[in-house]
C-alpha cells in the first residue's frame, strides 16, 4: 500500500500522465517483482516439501532448492522478461545431471551454473512419481486447466478422455534417462499430432506449441490468473479450471488481454 506521503504527492501532481508516471514507477519496484515471483512459484509448485529426492533425509535441501528456484524467477521478473521465455526455461530445463531413482525422485548436481539458464527443480519433485503426475502438473501450471479426473474416466462437466490423457501423459515418459528409441505419433490435447523422432526431447514440441499465439490456453491462463490477482476473481473462475462448463464471464475481455498480452 502507498505510504501517506506517497498519496500526497499523487494528489499534488497535475501532470496529465501521472497515472502512467505512478504505473511505471511501480512495475519498476523491487516489491512488485517479489509479489509476481510468489505468484509464479505458487502456480509452477515451487514447495521446500516437495523438492526432495531419494536421497534427501533432511527437509534443509528442499529450502535450498525452493530458495533457488525463487531467486531464477525473480531475476527474470526483475528484469521484465517475455513470459514465454521464462516458461521455456523451466520446460526446457537441462536434467542431464540428473541421477534418478523413480521418476521424479531426483538429485540435482550442483554447479557449474547450471541454475543460470533453466530451472531443472521443476522435474525435482517428489510429487511427480510417474508421466501421469507430470502431466497433470504442467497442464495446471501453465494452461490452467485440470486433467486429474480424466486419468480414471471422462469427466462429465469436461472435454477430456482417458485417451486425451494418455496420450499427453505419453510425452513425459522419457524420465531424465536415455530417450524412448523408435518414432512415436502422439496427439497434444486434442490439438495438433506431434511425430517425436528418435531421440527427441518430447517437451520440446509442447513449448513450441504452448508458444503459438491460436493456443486456446497458454497466454489466457495466465493474464486470467494476472486479473485474479488483482480483482480477487477470474474472469475464468476459479482461475485454474479452463473447462466447457466453466467458461468466462466476458470471452472477448479475455481474448482481448490475451492478444495484448502475445
Amino acid at each position: 500500500l502507498p505510504t501517506p506521503g506517497e498519496i500526497s504527492e499523487f494528489l499534488a501532481d497535475r501532470r496529465s500522465d501521472k497515472r502512467l508516471r505512478k504505473i511505471d514507477d511501480l512495475l519498476d519496484r523491487p516489491t512488485y517483482a517479489a509479489w509476481w515471483s510468489n505468484k509464479l512459484c505458487d502456480f509452477t509448485g515451487c514447495n521446500p516439501a516437495s523438492i526432495r529426492s531419494l536421497l534427501e533425509v533432511a527437509r534443509e535441501e528442499g529450502y535450498v532448492k525452493a530458495s533457488q528456484w525463487y531467486d531464477w524467477v525473480y531475476a527474470r521478473v526483475a528484469r521484465n522478461e517475455p513470459y514465454d521465455k521464462l516458461v521455456a526455461g523451466i520446460m526446457l530445463a537441462d536434467i542431464s545431471n540428473v541421477r534418478r531413482g523413480k521418476f521424479g525422485r531426483r538429485q540435482f548436481r550442483s554447479g557449474g551454473g547450471a541454475l543460470s539458464q533453466g530451472m531443472p527443480h521443476f522435474w525435482d519433485r517428489q510429487s511427480l512419481k510417474e508421466p501421469k503426475d507430470v502431466a497433470m502438473s504442467v497442464a495446471h501450471a501453465f494452461l490452467g486447466i485440470q486433467l486429474q479426473c480424466a486419468e480414471c474416466h471422462k469427466h462429465p462437466f469436461d472435454q477430456w478422455t482417458q485417451s486425451d490423457f494418455r496420450q499427453f501423459a505419453s510425452f513425459f515418459s522419457f524420465a531424465g534417462d536415455e530417450p524412448q528409441r523408435g518414432k512415436r505419433q502422439l496427439r497434444l490435447l486434442r490439438s495438433e499430432v506431434v511425430d517425436l523422432q528418435d531421440g527427441q526431447d518430447p517437451r520440446k514440441p509442447i513449448m513450441d506449441w504452448m508458444r503459438r499465439k491460436q493456443n486456446p490456453w497458454f497466454a489466457r491462463a495466465f493474464v486470467n490468473r494476472v486479473w485474479a490477482g488483482y480483482f480477487h476473481v477470474g474472469i475464468v473462475d476459479p482461475p485454474d479450471q479452463f473447462t466447457p462448463a466453466n467458461p468466462p464471464s466476458h470471452p472477448r475481455l479475455l481474448d482481448w488481454l490475451a492478444e495484448g498480452f502475445i
